[in-house]
């Protein structure tokens, strides 16, 4: 009865142990993955203005990340396989010791770019150097925990501590846009960040601990063990076919693609900005953590038939835009993202392979991801001379549905469902050649209708002739994405006509016709950052100099080669130069360099489609433009925007700037050539603010929502959008 109650103490003990030990591995696996997928929008949020705010600043982010994690898996994998349990757990715990000395991870000012050339490999690289160590190793925390945990804990299955580590991923990309970048400043957050991945290496320390235990305790009995001898049973019967690794690289590069694609197509239109990162990104987690949780959530007979739904519905946001309102428009999207993702990973994981290959099988997930990342990031840019990366992806999803009906048709042992799969195949099949062929006469449509298509890293621009039929309408028009970035009509008569955003009766054009210096005979000093088609330098006059500051250098080409407004200034007698780069660095290299400009009117109209650049409209930013303006100078602001309502914000930084503004809307007139607009002006010009038209015209600022100030350590985009 003692003995029995000594051996029932010991088993109770020893239960206790393992139970600590596992919560142990459960904590250090979900703060590892909290962190991974944190820090992406952290940086993320410091390197976006340095590259102009562009869409594709986060494509090539992501691509960083989607590259850091294969390497991550692949060391994971060169460890585990070529080291014994010493000497991983040494080589881990040296490592995870070398990459504090990259905390924190706030990048150095000293890695601005100072090129416009294509900055891909300048995003990588700068990354690279900043977080790239600890990100490294917290890409490898996943499968190297979970091959321990798999000689630890035999019989147990580590592909759950895969779906907690996306759950850790899920609740630090969805707690940033809700609690930390509301709260904390950025550099606050990277400092956060920072003291987290220390605490993380000291529990991965304490794992690495009982590694090393755990290694002793072989070279003193080295008897096989029941983990060793699962694995070897495991691996006798998990053979590596051809077929299976190319799925296991195919399939996460659909998904991957679909992930990038989804959310260019999400922030060209609307804004670069985290929230709109985030969104699509949880999706993508979710559906990992679903799958990998258990197979209960994955049946290829439901998924398939709604892919090829969502597959149609994505077409036709394609084939019919402007038709849903923005809710509408990304419910589609981000809706086929998720069903499109599940539909894929859990292919993925009906074919994942016993424990035994647990970090192959990881390294070839990652190198897929890796994969569709990249051809969205590089490929598509090289290659595409329009944003059709997504019109690809949505091929792609249906081609998918094909595989799982196929691989039920080749493993089912029911007759009966192997019929409806083989059904299914076909249907996919005439889905996938019908979408492709709709897709792709689109395409040719839109192309035949464009005499110049030109794409790269930051925009996708087409120049239309329309109206070529009516000497008086006939025009040259350029088009990013769905958005009309300027016109101009071709007609001598008509040919320097304020169109476009700019028409005389647009806030811009009261700002420059009757600013004091104008009406007093006076040359004006304009800067404008944004180019387009150059519209704006036809009000410049003879005397008159005018800077454009523009990011994009295939912008700067089509407005001189296709458009005739800056060369027809510079003949009249003006000045007007285009500076190359970012507008907010090109100005604080001139601020720095003691060359103020002295405007009297500075415009900004940086515009990517829809999407407004944030670090354009922070107080710094402002407080930059006023350094670079003549006393009495006035900022106008193009706030017109379909799904951003940028008043709120102009109001909080011209209370913070104490300076007066005025809002100035006017319409459309497809005789005059002009669009819809809205302008805010900020001035402190007492003159000009008592002018007639001024003081008449302005219409109030709408007062329905809170002024909000941005900064470059806070920006919200939640409280602005339009529903």
């Amino acid at each position: 009865m003692a003995i029995g109650t000594v051996e029932s103490s010991v088993s109770a003990t020893e239960r206790l142990t393992e139970r600590r030990v596992q919560v142990l591995y459960g904590i250090t696996i979900f703060v590892g993955a909290f962190l991974l997928f944190q820090v992406q929008p952290i940086v993320g949020k410091f390197v976006l203005p340095w590259f102009g705010g562009s869409a594709g600043v986060w494509a090539a982010a992501l691509l960083f990340f989607q590259l850091f994690l294969l390497f991550g898996y692949a060391y994971a994998h060169v460890i585990t396989t070529w080291l014994g349990l010493r000497g991983q757990a040494l080589t881990h715990l040296g490592l995870l010791a070398v990459a504090l000395l990259a905390l924190p991870i706030i990048p150095s000012a000293a890695l601005k770019p100072q090129t416009t050339d294509d900055p891909v490999l300048n995003i990588i690289a700068l990354l690279a150097l900043t977080v790239g160590a600890p990100y490294l190793l917290l890409a490898a925390n996943g499968p190297l925990l979970q091959g321990w945990f798999a000689r630890h804990f035999p019989g147990r299955s580590p592909y759950r501590l895969y779906a907690l580590s996306n759950v850790a991923s899920l609740a630090a990309l969805l707690s940033y846009p809700a609690t930390f970048e509301r709260v904390l400043g950025l550099h606050a957050q990277a400092w956060l960040w920072s003291g987290t991945y220390v605490a993380f290496t000291l529990l991965c320390g304490s794992i690495a601990y009982l590694q090393l235990r755990e290694a002793r305790r072989h070279a003193a009995n080295p008897v096989s063990t029941p983990a060793t001898t699962s694995m070897a049973e495991d691996a006798a019967g998990d053979r590596l076919h051809p077929v299976r690794v190319a799925l296991w690289l195919i399939l996460p590069a659909v998904a991957s693609a679909a992930l990038l694609a989804t959310t260019n197509r999400l922030t060209q239109e609307i804004a670069p900005v985290p929230l709109l990162w985030v969104l699509p990104l949880s999706i993508y987690l979710l559906t990992f953590i679903l799958t990998f949780d258990s197979d209960r959530w994955y049946h290829p007979g439901i998924y398939a038939p709604i892919v090829l739904l969502f597959v149609a519905g994505a077409a036709y946001t394609i084939l019919r835009p402007g038709r849903l309102s923005l809710v509408q428009e990304a419910g589609v999207l981000l809706g086929a993202l998720y069903f499109v993702a599940m539909l894929c990973h859990g292919e993925l994981v009906q074919l994942r392979p016993g424990v035994r290959r647990l970090t192959v099988f990881y390294l070839s997930v990652s190198a897929g991801g890796a994969l569709g990342g990249a051809l969205v990031a590089m490929g598509a840019p090289a290659v595409l001379d329009g944003y059709w990366e997504y019109h690809i992806s949505v091929v792609l999803a249906s081609v998918v549905v094909g595989i799982a009906m196929l691989r039920l048709v080749i493993q089912s042992p029911d007759s009966g469902i192997r019929f409806a799969a083989l059904f299914g195949t076909g249907i996919a099949a005439g889905v996938s050649v019908t979408v492709a062929m709709l897709l792709l006469g689109k395409v040719n449509f839109e192309r035949s209708g464009r005499f110049l298509v030109t794409r790269n890293f930051y925009s996708a621009l087409q120049v239309q002739e329309v109206w070529a039929s009516d000497p008086l309408l006939h025009q040259y028009q350029l088009v990013h994405g769905q958005t009309l970035h300027g016109q101009q009509f071709l007609s001598p008569e008509r040919r320097a006509w304020h169109t476009s955003y700019f028409g005389v009766d647009s806030g811009l054009g009261v700002a420059l016709q009757h600013h004091p210096s104008r009406a007093a005979g006076r040359p004006m000093r304009i800067g404008v950052i944004g180019l387009g088609t150059g519209s704006v330098a036809s009000y410049a006059e003879r005397g008159d100099v005018m800077r454009y500051y523009e990011i994009d250098p295939q912008v700067d080409l089509i407005a001189r080669e296709q458009f005739s407004y800056i060369a027809d200034a510079n003949a009249r007698g003006a000045q007007v130069d285009v500076l190359l780069g970012d507008g907010r660095i090109v100005l604080e290299r001139q601020r720095d360099a003691g060359d103020l400009q002295r405007f009297d009117v500075f415009v900004m109209d940086a515009f990517n489609s829809d999407a407004v650049p944030v670090h354009l409209l922070t107080k710094q930013a402002v407080d930059l433009y006023r350094e670079h303006l003549s006393e009495g100078g006035i900022i106008a602001v193009n706030v017109s925007n379909r799904f951003l309502d940028m008043t709120p914000v102009v109001r909080a930084l011209a209370e913070e700037a104490k300076l007066e503004v005025r809002l100035f809307v006017s319409e459309d007139s497809l005789e005059r050539g002009t669009n819809r607009s809205e302008f805010v002006l900020l001035t402190d010009n007492r003159a000009f603010l008592e002018t007639p038209r001024v003081r008449d015209e302005a219409d109030p600022l709408p007062t329905e929502k809170a002024p909000l100030l941005w900064s470059d350590e806070y920006s919200a985009l939640l409280p602005l959008l339009r529903f």
